[in-house]
């Protein structure tokens, strides 16, 4: 049998031989993802069941119904501490933080940041996944970044983006493209 390929002058052109076979045997699915895909999937793996969908009520103003928002969160302690964005739960009658499993907790607002936009909760009920918080030094302008939430329920929705670094106040505020989706906002981050 000869070369299966054969390429002719004067446009080079390649024709394969009728001697290869017509059908591959299909791949292992594993074979398919690239390393990119891999590395997604492994860090929702890795981090969802830290995840949660946040519930909020908010205060009702004079003459008008109380509003309803949502976002999302990460537990950074075992013991129930969520941080989310402060712009989810700020005015807040009633928050609730679902988990992954769909259970679904009270949660009280313990600390605001509206100037960083960082919000901390506490969700009372248990021992909790938790993510370590990492050194935002570390991270380099440029690296990829999976951003991973809860909103409404829909687990888990995970976007990618590329980071930038933006000075503010003596200190960087760490970003990352993430295409947003409306009140899909406060989700854990991983460089």
């Amino acid at each position: 049998m000869g070369d299966p390929v054969r390429c002719s002058p004067p446009d080079n052109r390649c024709m394969a031989s009728a001697s290869l076979p017509l059908r591959q045997p299909a791949p292992d699915d594993d074979d398919l993802l690239d390393a990119y895909s891999r590395a997604v999937i492994g860090a929702v793996e890795l981090v969802g069941a830290a995840v949660v969908g946040i519930e909020v009520e908010q205060a009702a103003s004079k003459g008008a119904r109380g509003r309803q928002g949502a976002g999302s969160g990460f537990f950074f302690t075992p013991d129930g501490l969520v941080i989310t964005n402060s712009h989810v739960v700020e005015g807040a009658r009633r928050v609730i933080a679902t988990l992954p499993d769909g259970r679904r907790h009270e949660a009280d607002v313990i600390g605001e940041d509206p100037a960083t936009d960082l919000a901390v909760l506490r969700v009372g009920g248990g021992t909790f996944p938790f993510l370590d918080l990492a050194d935002s030094s570390s991270v380099r302008v440029g690296q990829v970044a999976i951003a991973l939430g809860n909103p409404y329920g829909f687990q888990h929705s995970v976007t990618t983006g590329v980071v930038a670094k933006f000075p503010v106040g003596g200190g960087d505020v760490v970003v990352h493209s993430r295409p947003l989706a409306p009140n899909g906002l406060g989700p854990a981050t991983l460089p």
